[in-house]
C-alpha cells in the first residue's frame, strides 16, 4: 500500500482518484489572439513570478492555520489507497473510510428474498420485501397414516410468524463492524475489501415462516382421540338363578395410541419447516384377558357343598330367607364377601324366627337360629373353589349336619365367616333351600378347573377326651330328689381340615392342609333340687351332686348322679322340639331323627369306643360367654 503525506487532492467528476504528488501550475486556456513571441515571453515571466509569490505566501499561511488545528497531531494526516467497486483507486483518510463503512445503509449486493436492496435503509427494504409476500405464504398439509387411513389435520387456527424483521438485522449487520475505531488501518482495508467484493458476489438471503405449534396439542387429539379405545375383560353382570343362565356383558379389544409421541413428531415436521408430510401413527391392539368366549366357554359350577336340615320350621324358615339373600350374588376378581354384612341382623322386623343357638356353651332359643348350618354350607364350598378364606370359626362342639372340622359358625356382631374372590374370574354364588327335602345347598359358579380338576373338603379328628366330671348346680325352686340336666357333656376335640384335589379320572393328586379347628371341653350342667318338703335347703354336694337329708322317704330317693354318665342328656319330653339348636350334636337334639349316641357327627365311632388320648388338649372353655346362632 502507498502512503503518501501531503495536502488533499480533489477527485474527477467521475470519481476516478487522483494520485497525491507535486502540485503542477494549472495550465490557463483563453480565447484572446496570440501575441508575439516577445510579448508572450515576457509576460509568461511576469505571471509566473506572481503566481510563484502569491503560492508562497498560501504555503506558509495554510502551515500556519494547519499547525494550529491538528496540534498536537501530525502535521499532515496519513492517506490511505482504496480500490473503488470500479477498479479505480482513491486516496482516503481512516476517518473518510470509517465513515464509508458506518454507512446506515444496506451494503451493495445484499439481496433479501432475491431482491436487491443495496443502498436502502431497513425500513424501506421490509416494505419492498413485503410487497412480494404472497397472500397465503405457508401451505400446510399435514396428515395421519392410522393403519392405512390418512387423516388430515386442520391448521388453520395456528398463527404464522415471519421472520423478517431478524433476515433485515442480520442481512443489514453482514461484514460490518460495530467498533471500527479498534481496526487499524489494514483492517479497515481488509473490511472495506470485503464490502466491496459483495458486489461480486452478493450476499442471498431469504425470509421464512414459522408456525406457532403451541395449539397443535388440541389438533392431534381432536384427530386421534375417538380412535383411542380402552380394553374391557368379559364381565358376569348378572345370573338368573331359575336358569343357571349367565348374563355376560362382551369383552372390547383395546386400541392404544401413543398420542403424546405424535404431537412431538408434528411439532418436529414444523419446526424444521416441513409443511407438508404423512406421519405414521402406530397403533396397538390391547387384547382382554378375559375375552367373551373365554368367559362363555369355560364357565359351570365349580363347587358345591350341601346337608339336611331338621323339621323344625322356624329353623327352616331362618335358613331359607337367608339364602335368598345370598342367592345370586356375583363378586368380581378381588370381591370380598361377608356373611354378616350381607345377611344383617337377626331380628324380627328382617324377617327372623326364634330356634334354637348355642350360647356360652348351652343350648338356648334367640332369632336367627340355624343359619349357622348355611355359613357352614357356604365355607365348605369357597374352599372348594379355591377361593381365599378371610375369617372363620368353629363352633363350640362339631355340628351334627356336617364332618368335624369343616363347620363355620356365625353371630351378629361377634362371628362372621369372610372370603375373598382371589381368582382371575367373577363367581356367582347360588344359595338355596328345598323345602320338600330339607336340605340347604350352596353352589359356587365360575371358570372351571384346567383339565377336569374338582377338589373335596373333609376334616378328620385329631384328638378327644372326654369329661371326667359332671358340673352340679343346687336350685332350691327344685324339690330335693329332682334333677335336671340343663346341658350335655361334649369331649374336647382338635380337628384338621384338608383340600384334595382329584384328575378328572377321581385319582387324588395333592391334599392340602386347610385349616385347624378345636372344640373346647363341656361338662355335662345338671340342676339338683335341695328344698326340702317343709321349704328348708338341703345341703348338696358340689362334686357328687349328692344331697344330705334327715330321713329321706322312697319317695324322695331319686337316682344318684353317680349312676348318671358323663354325657348324660335332656329327655326328649321336657323341651319342645322346634326350640332345639340345630348344631347340638345328635345325642341332644329332641328330634324323631336324632339319634341316641353321644357322637357328634355321624361318620365317627361311639364315644365308648373313644378311649381319652394322653396328648389331648386339657379343658379350655372360653373366657367370656360365646354365641352361636346354630
Amino acid at each position: 500500500m502507498k502512503k503518501t503525506a501531503g495536502t488533499h487532492n480533489s477527485t474527477k467528476s467521475n470519481n476516478t482518484p487522483v494520485r497525491t504528488g507535486r502540485t503542477s501550475s494549472p495550465t490557463r486556456t483563453s480565447s484572446a489572439p496570440r501575441k508575439s513571441s516577445g510579448s508572450k515571453k515576457k509576460n509568461k515571466n511576469g505571471v509566473g513570478m506572481f503566481v510563484a509569490a502569491v503560492a508562497v505566501v498560501a504555503a506558509v499561511g495554510a502551515g500556519i492555520f494547519g499547525l494550529s488545528k491538528l496540534a498536537p497531531k501530525a502535521l499532515v494526516e496519513e492517506k490511505i489507497e482504496i480500490t473503488q467497486a470500479d477498479g479505480s483507486v482513491k486516496e482516503v483518510t481512516a476517518d473518510e473510510l470509517k465513515l464509508i463503512l458506518s454507512n446506515d445503509k444496506f451494503f451493495n449486493g445484499v439481496h433479501i428474498d432475491g431482491i436487491d436492496v443495496s443502498g436502502l435503509s431497513k425500513e424501506e427494504a421490509k416494505a419492498i420485501v413485503g410487497q412480494n409476500q404472497p397472500e397465503q405464504p405457508v401451505a400446510m398439509d399435514i396428515k395421519l397414516d392410522v393403519d392405512g387411513e390418512e387423516l388430515p389435520l386442520d391448521m388453520s387456527s395456528l398463527p404464522l410468524e415471519w421472520n423478517i424483521d431478524t433476515v433485515i438485522d442480520d442481512a443489514y449487520m453482514y461484514n460490518r463492524s460495530l467498533d471500527l475505531d479498534s481496526l487499524s488501518n489494514d483492517q479497515l482495508v481488509a473490511k472495506y475489501n470485503d464490502v466491496m467484493n459483495m458486489a461480486k458476489t452478493p450476499y442471498e438471503c431469504n425470509t421464512a415462516y414459522t408456525v406457532k405449534t403451541e395449539g397443535i396439542s388440541n389438533i392431534v387429539h381432536s384427530a386421534l382421540d375417538s380412535l383411542v379405545v380402552e380394553k374391557k375383560d368379559a364381565q358376569l353382570i348378572g345370573f338368573n338363578v331359575e336358569t343357571l343362565e349367565f348374563d355376560i356383558e362382551p369383552s372390547v379389544e383395546g386400541v392404544v395410541i401413543d398420542i403424546d409421541s405424535v404431537i412431538d413428531q408434528v411439532k418436529s415436521t414444523l419446526d424444521s419447516r416441513t409443511y407438508v408430510a404423512v406421519i405414521p401413527v402406530e397403533v396397538v391392539v390391547d387384547t382382554p384377558s378375559i375375552t367373551t368366549e373365554k368367559l362363555t366357554e369355560g364357565y359351570g359350577m365349580i363347587s358345591e357343598a350341601h346337608s339336611n336340615t331338621t323339621t323344625s320350621n322356624s329353623r327352616n324358615h331362618n335358613i331359607r330367607i337367608t339364602c335368598e339373600k345370598i342367592d345370586g350374588m356375583i363378586l368380581q376378581p378381588g370381591d370380598s364377601f361377608s356373611y354378616n354384612g350381607t345377611v344383617g341382623q337377626r331380628t324380627p322386623e328382617n324377617g327372623y324366627q326364634l330356634a334354637g343357638v348355642i350360647y356360652n356353651g348351652e343350648t338356648q332359643e334367640d332369632y336367627g337360629g340355624g343359619i349357622c348350618q348355611l355359613s357352614s354350607m357356604m365355607y365348605q364350598a369357597v374352599v372348594k373353589a379355591n377361593l381365599q378364606v378371610d375369617e372363620r370359626h368353629p363352633h363350640t362342639w362339631p355340628s351334627s349336619y356336617t364332618t368335624v372340622g369343616t363347620d363355620a359358625a356365625v353371630d351378629w356382631g361377634s362371628l362372621d365367616f369372610k372370603f375373598t374372590n382371589n381368582s382371575e374370574y367373577p363367581v356367582v354364588i347360588h344359595a338355596y333351600y328345598n323345602n320338600d327335602e330339607y336340605k340347604v345347598t350352596v353352589e359356587i359358579y365360575g371358570h372351571l378347573f384346567e383339565d377336569g380338576r374338582y377338589a373335596e373338603f373333609v376334616g378328620e379328628r385329631t384328638s378327644y377326651t372326654e369329661p371326667s366330671s359332671v358340673e352340679y348346680v343346687a336350685n332350691p325352686d327344685m324339690p330335693v330328689g329332682s334333677q335336671n340336666t340343663v346341658r350335655g357333656s361334649h369331649p374336647a376335640i382338635s380337628a384338621r381340615a384338608y383340600l384334595i384335589w382329584y384328575d378328572a379320572n377321581g385319582n387324588e393328586i395333592e391334599r392340602v392342609d386347610c385349616d385347624s379347628s378345636y372344640y373346647p371341653m363341656v361338662k355335662a350342667k345338671i340342676e339338683v333340687g335341695v328344698r326340702n318338703e317343709d321349704g328348708s335347703i338341703a345341703p348338696m354336694d358340689a362334686e357328687t351332686g349328692a344331697v344330705t337329708t334327715p330321713e329321706p322317704t322312697p319317695e324322695e330317693t331319686t337316682e344318684t348322679s353317680e349312676t348318671l354318665p358323663s354325657d348324660t342328656v335332656v329327655p326328649s319330653d321336657t323341651i319342645p322340639q322346634d326350640t332345639q339348636p340345630t348344631d347340638v350334636p345328635p345325642e341332644t337334639q329332641p328330634t324323631e331323627e336324632a339319634p341316641t349316641e353321644p357322637v357328634p357327627v355321624e361318620t365317627e365311632a361311639p364315644v365308648e369306643t373313644q378311649p381319652p388320648e394322653t396328648e389331648a388338649p386339657v379343658e379350655a372353655p372360653p373366657e367370656e360367654p360365646s354365641s352361636e346362632e346354630a
